[in-house]
């Protein structure tokens, strides 16, 4: 079973940036297995909670894998989410062409904008390096400016905190960027952790799952 999560972290800006990212989420050829241990991998590699969920799409193409998305996210995590979560426009030269774009929106992108609760950033990824890294930067500093340092809390963290523990890890691991990656990097750690996480758990778990199985029968 082939691990897809990206768990990556660095120091720029003066902030210590901690990223997860999950290409292939939603591959229709992985069974609900699969992608109970992805969302599992997710919130061990953002605990003790994330400060943003970033929806990274191309203003023109709003797919069903991003839609899904979304749901998955707000069914997983609750509404409050919503709070934390922004719309990253790639393509997207400056704000004057942003706010052109997004005067008239179609409506799948206008759907997807009010789940964010209206936050929608931008970058141009085919910019020079340089016009890309002030665009990055201009990102970190809008979500650190919206989330004022606070993260997302909620009742999953701590559970699967505690189904870490119960397993035999120590809070200085829990807590340890590197020891963390090599967990949500262990099919074997994630399979086990998965029998140990408690019953509201599983209910998020299966809450998410019949999103995916909602989209896939569409």
């Amino acid at each position: 079973m082939s691990f897809v999560l990206i768990f990556q972290h660095a120091e720029r800006w003066g902030k210590h940036i901690v990223i997860t990212d999950t290409p292939g989420y939603f591959d229709t050829k992985k069974d609900n297995v699969f992608i109970e241990k992805q969302m599992l991998a997710s919130i061990v590699a953002t605990y003790p909670g994330f400060n943003a969920i970033l929806f990274v799409i191309k203003a023109e193409r709003i797919t069903k894998e991003v839609q899904m998305t979304i749901d998955l996210m707000m069914k997983s995590f609750g509404a409050n989410a919503a709070e934390f979560a922004y719309v990253v426009l790639t393509n997207i030269e400056n704000e004057e062409e942003k706010n052109e774009y997004l005067s008239t929106p179609e409506p799948k992108l206008k759907q997807v904008i009010d789940s964010c609760r209206g936050k929608v950033l931008f970058i141009d990824n085919k910019a020079d390096p340089k016009v890309v890294e002030k665009m990055a930067q201009n990102i970190v500093q809008a979500i650190a400016k919206e989330s004022q340092s606070s993260h997302y809390k909620h009742e999953c963290f701590t559970q699967v905190a505690q189904a870490m523990t119960n397993m035999g890890k120590d809070r200085a691991a829990i807590e340890n960027f590197d020891q963390r990656k090599q967990m949500v990097e262990s099919d074997s750690f994630l399979s086990a952790l998965l029998g140990f996480v408690s019953k509201p758990f599983v209910a998020v778990l299966e809450a998410a799952l019949s999103v995916v199985e909602y989209f896939f029968s569409k």
